[in-house]
């Protein structure tokens, strides 16, 4: 062998350790849910498409638990242990005069509905025995706040939580038109409206949005903003391992942690943003909290999170963050079962999560 076919060979292993070479994280497990009950599943209960900006909803009342969709002007509302009980809502005569651009978010017996182009909020009181809805009120954005609600910016490509309604409260996304640089967002997620009095309107400054949604470094910025109780909020992201806790009655964060540190997130090659394919590759298969569910009856919280694959066909592997009210980790595992983490709900003391042939769900405690 010559000097110079061995330097080639030498400095061809030096590239390969440095370019080649990716290192998994070493992850430790700890404490785990288990499956308490296999529950059957009526048929086609989860083969409903929904919108995109609407994502599939859950809601549990005294008249049970449902899965809801949504899609062209009908709420489909599925009950998950009594077909019987289910119902469809056409919407069709309450949307005329609506623009396009509608959200909607269900809270037990509440149907709140968002106008983004029209800047309007209108409730409805839902009769799950009557099958209908009846307007009770409306409230309109203020002009004033210049803020931009459009599809393409505020929603921030299908965020988890666009509004949320609490007593008195609106907390809603927005952006910040002509910030391209920053992605269109601000330094804050939410803006706080008081809907009894339009000039306690504030940005909350506790919720920060992340440097890397700014930056550009992920497709999507999605945003989760969950109820904990009639005090607290939780405010969490898709794609950056934060949480925080907003006290609704002080106005101030309460609690904030990283909840793990495990993240393998990539970045998002700014410059291919109109390559419809590999912006569907980065979508599926990086690592991703796909959901946080709360069970407000047992003081706990889920996050199931998609770890992050090579290729599209791959399986997706998740695992789970189960926490306290006070965001005490008290549980770190990986599921077993094949699941549907957007088909999930607080049920008894734990949760209800699909199986992935949603045929069966799991009841994990």
């Amino acid at each position: 062998m010559t000097l110079k076919y061995l330097t080639g060979i030498f400095l061809l292993i030096v590239i390969c350790q440095f370019s080649c070479y990716s290192p998994k994280k070493h992850v430790k497990f700890f404490n785990n849910i288990s499956v308490k009950e296999t529950i059957n599943l009526q048929r086609n209960l989860l083969n409903r498409k929904t919108d995109v900006y609407f994502g599939i909803q859950n809601v549990s009342n005294e008249d049970g638990s449902f899965f809801v969709s949504f899609a062209a002007n009908k709420f489909r509302f599925e009950n998950l242990f009594d077909s019987s009980k289910s119902f469809t809502l056409n919407c069709s005569e309450i949307f005329l005069g609506f623009s396009e651009f509608l959200v909607a978010k269900i809270d037990k017996t509440n149907l709140y509905i968002l106008d983004g182009e029209k800047k309007v909020v209108i409730f409805y009181k839902l009769n799950y025995k009557t099958q209908k809805a009846v307007l009770e009120k409306y409230y309109i954005i203020p002009d004033k706040l210049e803020l931009d609600f459009s599809k393409s910016r505020s929603i921030r490509f299908t965020v988890k939580d666009p509004f949320v309604i609490n007593d008195s409260n609106l907390f809603i996304c927005y952006s910040i038109n002509n910030a391209v640089e920053n992605n269109f967002l601000d330094d804050n997620a939410y803006l706080l409206v008081n809907m009894y009095d339009s000039l306690l309107n504030e940005f909350i400054p506790d919720l920060p949005i992340p440097d890397r949604y700014k930056k550009y470094n992920n497709y999507s910025a999605n945003t989760f903003l969950k109820v904990i109780n009639d005090s607290l909020l939780l405010y969490g992201f898709g794609a950056y391992d934060s949480l925080y806790i907003y006290n609704k009655k002080s106005n101030a964060l309460t609690k904030r942690i990283d909840f793990s540190n495990n993240s393998n997130y990539r970045d998002f090659i700014r410059k291919k943003s109109k390559d419809l394919g590999y912006v569907r590759r980065f979508e599926l298969t990086d690592e991703l909290n796909e959901n946080i569910i709360i069970n407000e009856k047992a003081r706990r919280i889920l996050i199931i999170k998609r770890l992050r694959k090579e290729n599209i066909n791959d399986s997706s592997t998740y695992v789970y963050y189960l926490l306290n009210n006070s965001l005490e980790v008290l549980a770190f595992n990986k599921f077993e079962k094949a699941i549907l983490p957007n088909y999930s709900m607080p049920y008894k003391d734990g949760f209800f999560i699909a199986d992935e042939s949603k045929k069966i769900g799991y009841y994990y405690e």
